[in-house]
């Protein structure tokens, strides 16, 4: 009888040795699977980290490029403040040259009037 029970334990410790065996096995897969789709994935990630590198320099290209166009921005905005003062004071010379022209005229017309004064004065002396 302690035979049959040994054999029946044996038996039982064979089954479940088994059982542990395939499901380390099956856990093993698993693992190898995992590890597989882990390669694969620090593959993608250097793929990707070499993409953000070209895209970081470009954005530090276009960061440059960004500056000198501010820098000839900022020149342009000066040479247009210069222009602008200039024709503020073309302006107020125009203004100055239209108001002496203004006057004129009105000399001019002033100078007119006495000449026809003076031909009329001259008609009467001549008469």
């Amino acid at each position: 009888m302690a035979e049959e029970y040994s054999e029946r334990f044996q038996g039982e410790v064979m089954r479940i040795l088994g059982t542990l065996v395939e499901k380390v096995s099956d856990q093993g897969k698993k693992l190898d699977s995992i590890s597989q789709q882990l390669e694969v994935q620090q593959e993608e990630l250097r793929i990707i980290d070499g993409r953000a590198l070209d895209i970081a320099s470009k954005v530090l290209e276009i960061d440059k490029r960004c500056t000198v166009i501010e820098a000839k921005i900022g020149l342009v905005e000066h040479k247009l403040s210069g222009l602008e003062n200039e024709v503020r004071q073309i302006r107020l010379e125009l203004d100055e040259l239209n108001e002496q022209f203004d006057n004129g005229v009105d000399i001019k017309r002033d100078v007119e009037q006495l000449g026809i004064r003076v031909f009329q004065l001259e008609e009467k002396l001549a008469a």
